[in-house]
């Protein structure tokens, strides 16, 4: 998930900007050094055909979103990070006819310099239903990528239904850095712990739901920090921006946790019993294995079956990885598949995702969609 309608192909160095531009998304290292430092050589992923598959346009929209979420109850979310200077929604209300509307309100949309973090929405990176129908929302406070504003990033609670705020949580000031931009989200409910990625420096972050303490992990691995030096498109179109630690997902269990580097190749899991405690640096880095090589990534999801979904972003199309084998399946490949960022599933099993278009300029991009289709059985 990053930076849009301001940066420009050519120019897209440092996107996040501050993340990139400051180290923004991104303290860099290089592919020998992560190679190096990997416990668990990566299997020989092999890439499965799969029957065709069709796509759906659900929704588009002159706006970039980025985070997309259907809740148990049917509802659906998006947001809008705050990535140029006209974003008038962070998150919205993806209506059945396609349009949007402010949520909870347009009063805590309404943001301007100066804002509580608090209070109002200053950037939405992500949105992220759970099984109790509570919309968590990640706000980087980071907007432009100009650095984290006072107060520090925020992750809220709401209640759906009425679209009450449950809780804010905030991260201590050690948590965080100037560069830092927490990007996406997944609540264990079972356990009431929260895991987030650090897109901006490269860190996972966990955090205790009932007291609200925060435990920064993996901040100095390699395994969070970008293992490519550019994203390579058709025609020869760089991505230039060093992108951290962005996508993350659970286990059913919650025992296991995904996580991929955007500006990257691998999908590395760890035990979340380790991170959910104060284990050494050394011990935890050693505990990470790497999954499977499913190239430049965005988004993650899992399915029932335990297929990892997520964008292979240089070559428009969604693939699946089975954690036990490490065989990425290349489910569907179409040029509309304009950098595949979130994923999101209804009820009936439908897979949705946004476009955000990240590697194109402006005036290249024309709307940002959300398609969706039926994943085939394996």
């Amino acid at each position: 998930m990053m930076n849009s309608a301001s940066l420009c192909p050519r120019l897209l160095v440092g996107v996040t900007a501050s993340l990139l531009a400051m180290g923004g998304l991104a303290a860099c290292s290089s592919p020998a050094a992560e190679t190096a430092t990997q416990p668990v050589a990566a299997p020989d992923s092999t890439l499965a055909a799969t029957p065709p598959v069709a796509l759906e346009l659900v929704a588009q929209n002159d706006r970039q979103w980025t985070g997309l979420t259907i809740a148990p109850n049917g509802r659906r979310f998006v947001n809008f990070p705050r990535w140029s200077d006209d974003v008038p929604v962070s998150v919205a209300e993806l209506l059945a006819d396609g349009t949007t509307r402010a949520w909870p309100d347009a009063a805590r949309n309404n943001w301007t310099p100066g804002s509580s973090p608090d209070e109002k929405f200053g950037c939405v990176q992500s949105v992220v239903a759970d099984r109790r129908n509570r919309l968590w929302v990640v706000d980087a406070n980071n907007p432009q990528f100009k650095g984290v504003l006072p107060g520090g990033p925020r992750l809220h609670a709401f209640d759906i239904a009425s679209g009450r705020l449950l809780r804010t949580y905030s991260f201590p000031a050690a948590t965080w850095n100037p560069t830092s931009y927490l990007n996406d989200v997944r609540v264990d409910v079972d356990r009431d712990v929260a895991y987030l990625t650090d897109s901006g420096s490269g860190a996972l972050l966990v955090v205790e739901l009932a007291s609200g303490r925060v435990r920064r992990q993996l901040a100095e691995a390699p395994v969070t920090k970008p293992g490519l030096p550019y994203l390579e498109f058709a025609g020869g179109l760089k991505f230039t921006n060093q992108v951290h630690s962005d996508g993350i997902e659970l286990t059913a269990s919650g025992d296991t946790l995904y996580f991929a580097v955007l500006t990257g190749e691998k999908l590395f899991r760890v035990p979340t019993r380790l991170l959910r405690r104060a284990t050494a640096p050394d011990s935890l880095r050693a505990a990470v294995q790497t999954v499977a090589s499913i190239g430049p990534a965005d988004g993650l999801w899992r399915t029932a079956d335990g297929r990892i979904w997520s964008g292979m972003l240089t070559t428009d199309a969604v693939r699946s990885t089975d954690p036990r084998t490490g065989t990425v399946t290349d489910v569907v490949q179409d040029p509309r598949i304009r950098w595949a960022d979130t994923f999101a599933e209804d009820a009936a099993g439908n897979l949705y995702f946004t476009t955000s278009q990240l590697q194109y300029a402006p005036a290249q991009r024309g709307k940002y969609a959300i398609y969706r289709f039926r994943p085939p059985t394996r």
